[in-house]
């Protein structure tokens, strides 16, 4: 039989017994009830919204409704009630018109763009309706029908309505020094010529009027230490129905006060960050807004600032979602907002943010609120950032090149910020040069994130089928992880998304169509001089990081990393149990769950079958020839909470509520919960875009093995390229084994780095490990507590220090150059339109190197300063101009030594350093330095201009005759001669 595809019909049945008989195809819950009471005028006999369209509208439960939002009975609101109530409204419109996420998804916008002092409104839900529902007699009767026709014709004395009301904000628990309460046309829901005629808020021993499109502030009823408890609202129809509900809330204010320094929204208004007030310390942030998007930042200034608080060694940082942003949703804790101070501490892993203070740089963190906003819409304020510390940055007088990283999806904005800078600039040259020379994606998903496809349709099923009133304070986390999912951002970023999913007629899967435009777009900027790495930044070295490893220990196709699945199609979530409901015709439920996919390519399945008939299925989902990335080396998601007691696994959280949802169905425990399946979010082989990777050649699809080490990108020295013994175990420079070919045909990075042991959590670089020891306990009872579970406050994933996070700080402060400068394969003045000066200062706190030949960590090409070039080398101790580095006739070049700003400094007023000197680890960059070339050049030359002569040095004693021909910087001809005898 084919397939039905029937949406909540569990627990009548009748629907049951109307199904048997039939092999028509219904695609949902809402065709088939059309069908049913197709022999009635519905929009003459209700009132629009049918308590019966409910799959579960058994007379019990339409007694317990009616109860439950009585407007004459006094009203307790709570999220889930809420949501409860709109599930009603949205399910027995007989219109179909009323989309409940709407609302939802801009009560959840509302909270992802809070951070904690900005101006957060929160709607209020004002729902009034008059629902129709047949009687007892009626449905009793109906409950015998077992034709496969329509139901008989039903007449208006067989029908009931009774007025449902409630109202609350869908975010009850929120930590924000400002918010505002309003309600508008699209908060209230209603079917009648009830109009709202007034609303009052109760808070305390206050009484206020709140009218609609008005926005009403909370700021005088709660502060820091004493949160607000409770609101009650009393609404007044224009009937004269009234009806009074009381919203438990927890309104707490940050400890911050509000002193945002709001920027002007247009790229071309001029106006520029008041960077003075950017104290450094986390207590001011301004914020570039427009586009529905806000981006806030602020600075930990370098120590070359001295105090005056002047930019002139900017480090530019990007944040992704998180980390940290979505615990709050998943966990409903109370530890809202992620703030830029949490992002903060969580990159500073092993000083590496204080290092780079010391080291003179003027950190800037860039945080988007909210944080799942296309990327493509981030980017553009990327660039207006860019644009605000250029201009501040000439305006001091420093055009000392930016270092920009971005996380996670920070680094895809990134990259495409920069892309359209650049041609933008080339194409005309009034357009601003971002003025950049390192692009460091971190865990970034070039090729694609990771969330199992049975997760995603885990999500999907829990969301559709979830019934509010089975499970107290689990609903809101399925909307939250629903409206998470389904975000513009996570379709931009997904390798796999759920709705590209196919079944078993048509098994597929593949990327949501937002990632495909994305994609499209870093195809589309590439500019006309980027022929080399194209869909990548071109006038930056670019380099990746991934927190998954090189290389796999074995070539078996079974994952050999703990905890994740040791085979192909590892089933996560098994079900199948007899059971009734009531007097029902007892049935049999199945739901089974896969990572992402097997042999036959099933990912997720959930079923029904009545007694002796065949199973159909509820709801399925099927791929053909995925790739399993779910094993794949990479970082994985959020582990425990090292401050808390609860577990922020997504796998978790969603496998608890799985098995909670048949606990419900009266069928007890599952048969298989794998509480400890984990899967890579970032997997390495898509951070840093592997291009000979081909997974077509992986029987089934199969695991995703690929050895970086024995395809040449993990070597940090030339000498030993041709032995995967010396292979580096964390980082490698990829164009040393493949100089020519390397951007198109294996990585568009310049440097990656991995490392050789396991993966480690996304971003936050912890070593996962399963505590079985009931660890860390003396938690306080909690929801964890509530939901029950061999994982609750006692066998749980955790993260302890991993080694690789030194290596990884020292990585990038190399890369950074905080210590020596190293300049090979750069073209000054290149990346420019011709009409345009381009000018650079690049400042050592020790030596410079310039050549072509002075560092293994990029091509061994020439250094030349093209003749629209201005460059400045201005170094503490030693400049060195080695063989390969070219001033062209028309450029203007200055190298000089300069000890004013050779110290170095801490800034331990401002943040904890994490116990880490700036000797300590300018020590380990050293140690982590590329080889440099030994001196080859035979002749020293030494200008003496307050005596108009020049020494020339011979260094080899064997060299006893040799030409000369000097040059002015103009390259005009001063003279020649010939030096002959020692």
């Amino acid at each position: 039989m084919k397939a039905l595809i029937i949406l909540a019909i569990l627990f009548s049945a009748l629907l049951f017994n109307l199904h048997a008989q039939t092999q028509k195809t219904f695609n949902s819950q809402r065709d088939l009830n059309k069908y049913i009471y197709n022999n009635s005028d519905l929009h003459q006999l209700t009132k629009g919204y049918f308590l019966d369209y409910l799959p579960d509208a058994i007379p019990e439960l339409k007694d317990s409704l009616i109860n439950n939002f009585n407007p004459n009975i006094k009203q307790f609101a709570t999220v889930d009630k809420i949501l409860e109530y709109l599930r009603i409204v949205e399910e027995t419109d007989i219109n179909g018109a009323y989309n409940s996420e709407l609302l939802f998804n801009q009560s959840m916008d509302a909270v992802y763009s809070n951070n904690g002092w900005n101006t957060t409104k929160v709607p209020l839900f004002i729902g009034s309706i008059d629902f129709s529902y047949l009687n007892h007699e009626t449905t009793a009767s109906l409950m015998k029908h077992t034709s496969t026709d329509p139901f008989p014709q039903l007449s208006a004395n067989q029908f009931k309505h009774h007025s449902l009301s409630t109202a609350g904000l869908l975010i009850d628990t929120l930590v924000n020094n400002h918010i505002q309460i309003y309600w508008d046309d699209n908060t209230v829901v209603t079917n009648s010529q009830k109009r709202i005629r007034s609303v009052q808020l109760i808070i305390g021993k206050d009484t206020v009027f709140l009218p609609k499109n008005i926005n009403f502030s909370l700021d005088d009823y709660y502060t820091y230490n004493t949160p607000l408890t409770s609101i009650s609202y009393k609404i007044s129809l224009e009937d004269g129905t009234r009806f009074t509900v009381t919203n438990k809330v927890f309104l707490l204010k940050y400890s911050k006060e509000d002193k945002v320094l709001v920027i002007d929204d247009s790229a071309k208004s001029g106006n520029t960050a008041p960077w003075f007030m950017l104290n450094g310390g986390f207590e001011e942030v301004a914020s570039i807004s427009g586009f529905g998007v806000r981006l806030d930042f602020s600075v930990l200034w370098g120590c070359d600032s001295k105090g005056e608080k002047t930019l002139n060694k900017p480090y530019i940082m990007v944040s992704g979602w998180g980390p940290y942003t979505d615990i709050s949703l998943i966990n409903n804790s109370l530890g809202w907002p992620s703030t830029i101070q949490d992002f903060y501490f969580s990159i500073n892993q092993k000083g590496f943010v204080d290092s780079l203070v010391g080291a003179g740089y003027d950190v800037i963190f860039a945080k988007f609120f909210p944080p799942n906003a296309s990327a493509q819409i981030n980017s553009l304020k990327i660039i207006q950032l860019i644009n605000l510390v250029n201009t501040e940055k000439f305006s001091q007088g420093s055009f000392q090149e930016n270092v920009i990283s971005g996380y996670s999806a920070g680094s895809m904005a990134v990259r495409l910020a920069l892309e359209m800078m650049e041609k933008e600039r080339l194409d005309n040259p009034v357009n601003p040069h971002h003025h950049c020379k390192l692009f460091v994606s971190f865990d970034g998903e070039q090729g694609g994130a990771n969330v199992p496809l049975g997760l995603q349709h885990s999500v999907k099923f829990l969301k559709t089928y979830f019934t509010p009133t089975s499970s107290a304070g689990l609903n809101f986390t399925i909307y939250a992880l629903n409206y998470i999912l389904n975000a513009q951002l996570s379709k931009e970023l997904l390798h796999y998304f759920h709705t590209s999913t196919g079944n078993s007629v048509f098994p597929h899967q593949g990327a949501h169509p937002a990632r495909v435009s994305l994609t499209n777009m870093f195809s589309n900027f590439n500019h006309s001089k980027n022929t080399h790495n194209p869909g990548y930044p071109a006038f930056t070295r670019n380099v990746s990081l991934s927190n998954g490893t090189s290389h796999r220990t074995s070539q078996s196709p079974l994952s050999s990393y703990f905890p994740y699945a040791p085979e192909n199609g590892k089933q996560i979530f098994f079900n199948e149990k007899t059971t009734s409901i009531g007097l029902f015709t007892p049935i049999k439920l199945r739901t089974q769950v896969y990572l992402l996919g097997r042999s036959d390519g099933l990912v997720f399945r959930a079923e029904y079958k009545p007694l002796f008939d065949p199973w159909e299925i509820m709801m399925e989902a099927k791929t053909s020839n995925a790739l399993i990335l779910d094993n794949a080396p990479g970082g994985t998601t959020f582990l425990a909470d090292p401050n808390g007691c609860k577990d922020q696994n997504i796998m978790y959280q969603v496998l608890k509520r799985l098995e909670k949802k048949t606990q419900f169905w009266g069928i007890g425990d599952a048969d298989l919960v794998d509480y400890k399946a984990m899967y890579s979010f970032t997997p390495t082989i898509f951070t840093h875009d592997i291009r000979n990777f081909t997974p077509t050649n992986i029987p089934g699809g199969g695991l995703p093995y690929y050895d970086m080490k024995a395809q040449g990108l993990m070597f940090t020295n030339i000498t030993d390229i041709n032995n995967i013994n010396f292979a580096s175990s964390y980082y490698g420079y990829p164009h040393l084994a493949h100089p020519t070919n390397h951007y198109m045909n294996y990585t568009p990075f310049d440097a990656v780095f991995a490392w050789n042991e396991e993966n480690s959590v996304h971003i936050q670089s912890g070593h996962a490990f399963w505590n079985d020891n009931g660890e860390n306990l003396g938690c306080p009872i909690s929801f964890t507590d509530f939901i029950g579970g061999n994982n609750d406050n006692h066998k749980r994933w955790e993260q302890y220090d991993s080694p690789v996070r030194a290596v990884m700080r020292g990585f990038i402060l190399s890369e950074a150059d905080v210590f020596n400068t190293y300049i090979q394969n750069r073209q000054y003045g290149w990346n420019a339109h011709a009409s345009y000066i381009y000018k650079a200062d690049i400042v050592s706190k020790n030596k410079i190197f310039a050549g072509e030949n002075v560092t293994q960590r990029t091509d061994f090409k020439e250094v030349t300063i093209e003749s629209n070039a201005d460059v400045q080398f201005i170094a503490c101790k030693t400049i060195y101009l080695k063989p390969g580095f070219h001033a062209k006739a028309g450029s203007k070049f200055h190298a000089k030594i300069d000890t004013d700003n050779c110290a170095y400094c801490t800034h331990s007023e401002l943040a904890p350093s994490n116990g880490h000197t700036i000797r300590e680890i300018i020590q380990e960059v050293q140690f982590i330095e590329p080889t440099i070339a030994e001196e080859t050049s035979p002749i020293h030359v030494y200008p003496n201009p307050g005596i108009e002569r020049v020494t020339l040095e011979v260094l080899d004693k064997q060299v006893t005759s040799f030409d000369y021909t000097v040059y002015d910087i103009a390259g005009k001809l001063i003279g020649n001669g010939a030096v002959e005898g020692k």
